[in-house]
């Protein structure tokens, strides 16, 4: 009987085969987990090892049914449009990549009792270094400063993650000519990696760097020249020699 009804939906377009066959399956006395679970776990499997074109045309093919069938479950159902826009990102489709997680983003904001909001905070980031690249700062801000209040709410927020936003922001202020704001900024990334790198980190001569080119802006030079003095220091230890990348005037 099901050979009969394959035969009868191949006749339909490709895109409504999907559907109607995704929903065929999912109305049998089958478990969800039993039937698209093991899939989807051998998709990701496939995207960490670099498969994009092999995840992307399962998700492409997978989630149109999955979406309406009636017993969906939401919460994997976003995941994985998350991870279709990822796939998307990583083949270089923006307008795809950007469709799907705003399709999660939206999704959120209008259903916040739903418990997608992991899935809803990594579109978040992606959709906010997608406008920094654009240097659309405004929107990449907004974005930033919404990923660091849900991940601190789900208890999610890695150090080295926290410190990558924050100096996007301290950078989206100075970009902004908003001194003050960057300068306090800048102050906590400091904080935060030398807590996280150690005193004489890399990472840290970096933002030493940009906090004394910053008080320069401000009319701050003795400050200045102190920051630039810290990083060449690191500099110097780290390999011996004072890097012209850390020697301003």
């Amino acid at each position: 009987m099901l050979e009969n009804i394959v035969n009868k939906l191949k006749k339909v377009n490709r895109y409504t085969f999907f559907v109607l066959f995704g929903l065929l399956l999912f109305n049998q006395n089958v478990s969800h987990a039993q039937v698209w679970k093991p899939d989807y776990d051998s998709a990701r499997v496939k995207f960490n090892r670099g498969e994009i074109e092999a995840t992307t045309s399962w998700l492409e093919g997978f989630l149109p049914a999955f979406k309406i069938a009636p017993d969906i479950d939401t919460v994997a159902y976003y995941e994985m449009v998350n991870l279709l826009g990822r796939c998307y990102l990583k083949q270089g489709f923006s307008a795809n990549a950007e469709e799907m997680f705003n399709d999660e983003v939206d999704f959120f904001k209008n259903n916040p009792h739903v418990s997608t909001k992991s899935s809803y905070a990594s579109s978040l980031i992606y959709l906010g270094f997608m406008k920094y690249g654009l240097k659309k700062y405004d929107q990449a801000e907004s974005y930033f400063k919404e990923v660091l209040i849900v991940k601190s709410e789900l208890k999610e927020l890695r150090k080295n993650q926290e410190i990558v936003l924050l100096n996007n922001l301290a950078t989206i202020a100075n970009t902004n000519k908003q001194y003050v704001k960057a300068d306090s900024l800048y102050e906590l990334v400091i904080k935060l990696k030398t807590l996280q790198y150690g005193y004489n980190s890399t990472e840290l001569a970096k933002t030493y760097t940009t906090k004394g080119i910053l008080c320069k802006k401000m009319g701050r030079y003795n400050e200045a020249e102190a920051y630039y003095k810290k990083a060449l220091e690191i500099r110097k230890l780290k390999q011996g020699e004072r890097s012209k990348e850390y020697i301003y005037t």
